[in-house]
């Protein structure tokens, strides 16, 4: 374990519970001591995502659940929770952890695009998505209860209706083509990038694990990975922005305009120095 983590009790205890380990707690702040300047960032960036997104009713007048405007609202309200829930992980330094929500940040935020440049298109394939998710879960209830036939009859019933819904229906476009047609393309690498070190099993995303030694042998890590953590509070940030810039023009919220700008150019001076864009 790094320090300030070589306590032996708390390694001891992190070696029986892992990261739910109560001990931890205590050094929390050692983990955004050790970025402040990240941290910091990102909690402005939140409570300003925060007022805009309550600033904004989730229905009005003359406007359904799923019209493009409240749909934004609600995605907008996933992008902060995913980012407030990266941001917690982070704060133990549960780096690789933290990257499976900022994956799913990066593609609330196309979504987002997506719908600010093609509305009509977006919701209706969004819609199609929920539907082709829903016959795909209802497919392996069929054979998850291939013995009970009472079970089978209404899973079965459901199906022939989704698949009606469906029927005739184009495939929704891959994330890779959401992003482009929302103007957000060049962002998608860090999308790839976070899916094979964070949110899939993989070689990459295992080897977070392993301590290679000199003598060739390999040992487990155990501990918050401290000298990774800014880095991924940098790249959480900026999945948060690719969101918030869309939804800012969705809502029209011109009364936080110049405060997200200055945010953001606060943010894109900093990140110069990692290699903003790029995690591989």
């Amino acid at each position: 374990m790094t320090d300030p983590f070589n306590d032996k009790a708390v390694e001891a205890d992190m070696m029986a519970n892992g990261f739910l380990s109560p001990l931890l707690n205590q050094y929390r702040s050692s983990v955004i001591e050790a970025h402040p300047d990240w941290f910091d960032l990102a909690n402005r960036f939140n409570r300003l995502a925060m007022r805009v997104w309550l600033d904004h009713p989730i229905t009005r007048k003359g406007l359904s659940i799923n019209n493009p405007e409240p749909l934004t609202v609600r995605l907008m309200a996933r992008a902060i929770s995913g980012f407030e829930g990266a941001i917690i992980l982070l704060e133990r330094g549960m780096t690789v952890e933290a990257g499976t929500l900022v994956r799913s940040l990066y593609e609330t935020g196309f979504w987002i695009s997506y719908i600010l440049h093609h509305e009509v298109a977006a919701v209706k394939f969004f819609k199609l998505d929920e539907l082709r998710g829903k016959e795909g879960r209802f497919r392996a209830f069929e054979k998850l209860f291939a013995t009970d036939e009472n079970k089978l009859v209404e899973i079965r019933a459901t199906l022939v209706k989704l698949r009606g819904e469906l029927r005739g229906e184009p495939k929704p476009p891959s994330i890779e083509s959401i992003a482009t047609m929302g103007g957000v393309g060049n962002h998608y690498a860090n999308y790839k990038v976070l899916c094979g070190a964070s949110a899939h099993a993989s070689v990459t995303s295992t080897g977070h694990y392993l301590e290679l030694y000199d003598d060739d042998t390999v040992g487990h890590v155990i501990g918050p990975d401290i000298a990774g953590t800014g880095r991924m509070v940098a790249f959480a940030i900026h999945g948060l922005i690719v969101a918030f810039l869309a939804f800012a023009q969705t809502v029209n919220s011109d009364a936080f305009a110049d405060e997200l700008a200055d945010l953001s150019k606060e943010y894109f001076r900093r990140a110069k120095g990692i290699g903003a864009g790029e995690l591989g």
